[in-house]
């Protein structure tokens, strides 16, 4: 008899450590991706979300857990992995800000016209900032 198990099925979320381009620990989590059935749910609450605030953002790919907009802003368009990242690590102290904050940060504060990464503290929420061609 064979006996064939999918890792899947014994996969578990964990805390990881990755590192800013400056060498900085910062703390993010493994997640196991959506199902189908959560997957499906995840888009068509995001096209909600979007069609019912009148907003101009652009889905960039499909939902995951497996990453979110600060790992995909800071981490991950920098060549980094799919991961989660949070605003504060698992100790409520600060841990996106070591991006640009600190004694060696990656990234330095400027206008939000001259920005290329956004952090909105008010929303708890990252993006990069598409520029028009020419500006």
């Amino acid at each position: 008899m064979i006996v064939v198990f999918s890792s899947r099925m014994f996969a578990q979320d964990y805390y990881t450590t990755i590192n800013t381009s400056t060498n900085i620990s910062v703390e993010a989590l493994n997640l196991v991706e959506f199902t189908s059935p959560q997957l499906a749910a995840a888009e068509a609450d995001a096209a909600d979300w979007i069609s019912d605030n009148g907003s101009n953002a652009v889905r960039v790919a499909a939902a995951s857990r497996t990453y979110n907009c600060h790992n995909y802003a800071w981490h991950y368009s920098d060549g980094g992995t799919n991961l989660w990242v949070n605003q504060l690590d698992q100790n409520y102290a600060e841990n996106l800000t070591k991006y640009w904050s600190g004694a060696s940060p990656t990234y330095q504060q400027t206008t939000s016209s001259n920005a290329t990464k956004v952090f909105y503290s008010e929303g708890d929420h990252s993006t990069l900032e598409l520029k028009p061609q020419g500006l």
